[in-house]
């Protein structure tokens, strides 16, 4: 049995009623509740509630979603509060909103050298970010970059893992980059660290490994 209930920004939300498996589940919430530990006009309230607390999140992320060119998750659900957006052919940036509606968390992804004062930038946050302003102002203004449309060929990104050739590999996203800006091949940490200690050449201290980056040959590091 599926409940329909609408918030008060007029977003539709599903609450899905599983008799045969005694719990209720939503496409607010990532994990399903027993029957047995509430009732389901608590649950009803308690979804009420989160939609309540969520409200500011999600119009923030329904604007990325619809300016933006977002990358990754490609079919968002309410419960995901994060967004993997394209920011150049060689970067990417991954917005967090789940700790703080009003100051979300800004890390970019990319080759070293050019994603240090990317970062260093996103820092500021909490001081640049305005509440008037959208999404792309707003991250614009922080990483000071124009950012591509959400027409933005994804194609024109290097996404994809050198290793196992996706973008995601069991929830992993590939977001460890050659530093060779030449190269700025990504790749899943698991693959790299699967990859490099395959090779005779690899050396290691404590957690971390020095080898030769699968694709250029040039020096990459990785923490195991």
């Amino acid at each position: 049995m599926v409940i329909w209930s609408r918030d008060a920004a007029g977003r539709d939300h599903s609450v899905y009623v599983d008799l045969s498996s005694n719990v209720f589940s939503s496409n607010v919430e990532e994990n399903s509740v027993s029957m047995e530990s509430t009732k389901l006009t608590r649950y009803l309230e308690t979804l009420e509630e989160r939609c309540s607390h969520l409200a500011e999140s999600w119009d923030l992320l329904d604007d990325i979603d619809s300016t933006l060119c977002v990358l990754q998750p490609q079919h968002p659900k309410r419960h995901e509060l994060w967004r993997r957006i394209a920011v150049t052919s060689l970067h990417t940036a991954l917005i967090d909103v789940s700790s703080d509606r009003s100051f979300p968390k800004l890390t970019v992804y990319g080759p070293r050298t050019t994603t240090l004062p990317l970062n260093a930038r996103a820092k500021a946050v909490r001081t640049l970010w305005s509440p008037t302003k959208s999404a792309r102002q707003n991250i614009e203004c922080i990483l000071q970059c124009t950012l591509p449309s959400a027409v933005f060929d994804h194609k024109d990104i290097k996404l994809e893992c050198g290793v196992c050739f996706a973008f995601v590999c069991e929830k992993e996203t590939a977001d460890q980059v050659c530093a060779n800006d030449v190269c700025a091949q990504p790749f899943h940490r698991t693959c790299l660290v699967q990859w490099l200690k395959s090779k005779e050449d690899t050396r290691q201290s404590f957690t971390t490994l020095f080898g030769k980056c699968p694709y250029c040959g040039g020096n990459i590091t990785v923490g195991s």
